[in-house]
């Protein structure tokens, strides 16, 4: 399910094809789009702590601690519109000193600089944009933990089959601009019914290059394009 990607040029795109048989076949493998991005199947990462009750998730080890000083990260809280982006400046804290040993100071990246101290098992490390990388995600919950981790105010997000709406409500709140789009007309009518704050778009990416390329261009003039696919 889904996956996150940056890029500025529109991809050539090809419909997806199934296998119709496990046999053995002398035709070479196709080989993987985006090839000149790094691949990662979050399942198989391995556990790491996150979430805004700091417990074992399956796949998180790639976000989780420790985290190393000047690394960006998100500090989950108990609603996605409360979670924020922050630059860790130091280490956990040490016994002795002023704050508690499972704290590690951070600066906020919302304008004001504000440092403060936070638990890093509640953090999760944004993966730097100078590695283009395609994520692999397994279930619908995994699929919403990147799109309130993985972007920011930097971001121009564009999510392809937004179904209800839902994950693109989550990027909306994180992003400097967010666009939902379905192949069906009910749902991109239900979900601008049910998120009338958010934008969306009936859209077959196939069918209708054009519109999609244009729609490219726009999210790309406003910020990092990320893409997330709901497959």
């Amino acid at each position: 399910r889904g996956c996150a990607r940056a890029g500025s040029a529109p991809p050539t795109l090809v419909q997806p094809h199934r296998i119709a048989s496990m046999a053995p076949t002398s035709e070479p493998t196709p080989p993987l789009p985006f090839e000149a991005h790094r691949w990662t199947a979050l399942s198989r990462c391995g556990a790491g702590l996150g979430g805004r009750k700091g417990q074992s998730l399956p796949g998180w080890a790639l976000f989780s601690e420790p985290f190393d000083v000047g690394e960006t990260v998100r500090v989950e809280r108990r609603s996605n519109a409360q979670s924020f982006q922050a630059e860790v400046i130091g280490p956990p804290c040490e016994p002795g000193s002023n704050e508690r040993e499972d704290l590690q100071p951070i600066r906020l990246l919302d304008g004001t600089g504000a440092v403060v101290h936070a638990e890093p098992r509640k953090m999760a490390r944004v993966l730097p944009a100078i590695v283009p990388r395609v994520l692999l995600m397994a279930d619908t919950t995994s699929f919403r933990r990147m799109a309130k981790t993985q972007v920011g105010g930097g971001d121009a997000v564009l999510e392809i089959g937004s179904a209800f709406g839902d994950c693109t409500c989550v990027l909306a709140l994180h992003a400097v601009a967010a666009v939902g789009v379905d192949l069906s007309e009910e749902f991109v009518i239900e979900s601008r019914r049910l998120h009338p704050e958010c934008r969306f778009e009936w859209l077959d990416i196939f069918e209708e290059p054009d519109r999609l390329h244009a729609l490219w261009a726009e999210l790309c003039s406003k910020g990092r394009l990320k893409i997330f696919i709901d497959a």
